[in-house]
């Protein structure tokens, strides 16, 4: 029986009209969704159970007006949180509105986590590795293994379902230990459902841009896909190339020390400007090695018709402000360490 319902009965269709009959009943006036959303945030096992009915279905309910969508669908108005009050402990606990969408999972909980956690311990190198690892952990794409996973809709719902399960693996007490763990476990692109190159031709440089180009059809980057059919194909791999990039690309100098330190104040970045930067990047700007795009980060701001999230952005703000203030010794091994692990499994996938 769920939620003290009067019309179930046995043997009718049970699980199969679930949600019509939800809408229909439970969902159909404000005083009966007041009702359900009281008994959804103080009953923890009802919570569990409508969670586990919409991951079924591939839907999700915004906390707020309790209206139910599919994973494609947006609401019109901000997702609200479901608070469940544990009264067995006394202990309040947080619970996110139940959907299954991406970024603004992210920016509830581990993004906005992490970061505070680096502006808390500023000299902790595990504060720096965990904020550097989040989107290399968390970001990973979803390679479609047949011809029904490749429609747009099933790739889109295949890539969600990634994302939401590795965060809520980060989550865990050894989440990180063990997305690290696979993701140097994974296999590299070649051998994830293609065909091994066997044939000598195959390798020759004459395919060289057919193949990539494959992989980032396969990735969903068809602008890259274009710009390497265009291409006039790639450079020999032997010494006249590093020295034709050597003399393009000159190295510079190694920084020193200036002879006198002025005792200058900071620059503090406003809440606004950081904002507008994060904005100023233009549509479709491609993402870094780790797999991360400007739009992520608006996406964890706010969703459709929603507010911006003012914590993750004083979060933000207060990073970069780390990053023009006195940062400690230790942030440029973490960078050399985290730049190198990435620039490897890139290398690995290229």
């Amino acid at each position: 029986m769920f939620h003290c319902c009067p019309d179930v009965e046995v043997g009718n269709k049970g699980i199969y009209r679930l949600i019509s009959h939800l809408k229909r009943l439970h969902l159909s006036s404000d005083e009966r969704r007041s009702a359900l959303r009281e008994a959804i945030s103080t009953d923890h096992g009802l919570f569990l159970d409508v969670e586990g009915t919409l991951k079924f279905f591939g839907q999700w309910m915004c906390g707020k007006c309790l209206s139910i969508h599919a994973l494609s669908r947006a609401c019109h108005h901000p997702d609200g949180l479901v608070r469940f009050t544990n009264r067995d402990n006394d202990i309040d606990r947080d619970f996110e509105a139940l959907h299954y969408r991406d970024f603004e999972a992210l920016s509830q909980g581990a993004l906005k986590t992490t970061l505070y956690k680096v502006v808390a311990q500023p000299r902790s190198v595990e504060a720096w590795v965990r904020l550097f690892l989040l989107p290399r952990c968390t970001l990973q794409v979803v390679r479609p293994k047949n011809r029904q996973e490749r429609r747009s809709g099933n790739r889109k719902a295949l890539q969600q379902r990634s994302i939401l399960n590795s965060l809520a693996t980060w989550g865990k007490e050894d989440g990180i230990f063990m997305l690290v763990k696979n993701i140097f476990g994974s296999p590299t692109v070649g051998s994830l459902g293609q065909r091994g190159v066997d044939n000598p031709e195959e390798s020759s440089v004459s395919n060289t841009n057919v193949r990539q180009c494959l992989r980032k059809v396969a990735d969903g980057h068809f602008t890259a896909a274009v710009k390497v059919l265009c291409s006039s194909g790639v450079a020999p791999y032997n010494d006249n190339t590093i020295q034709a990039l050597e003399a393009k690309h000159p190295y510079r100098e190694h920084p020193s020390m200036p002879g006198t330190i002025y005792s200058e104040p900071p620059l503090v970045a406003e809440v606004d400007s950081v904002l507008c930067c994060i904005k100023s990047f233009p549509k479709g700007t491609s993402c870094g090695r780790d797999g991360l795009r400007a739009q992520h980060i608006l996406d964890a701001f706010c969703g459709e018709g929603s507010a911006i999230a003012t914590d993750l952005l004083c979060a933000i703000t207060a990073v970069v402000n780390l990053w023009l203030g006195e940062m400690p010794i230790v942030f440029g091994r973490v960078c050399r360490v985290c730049s190198t692990y990435t620039a490897f499994k890139t290398r690995q996938w290229d």
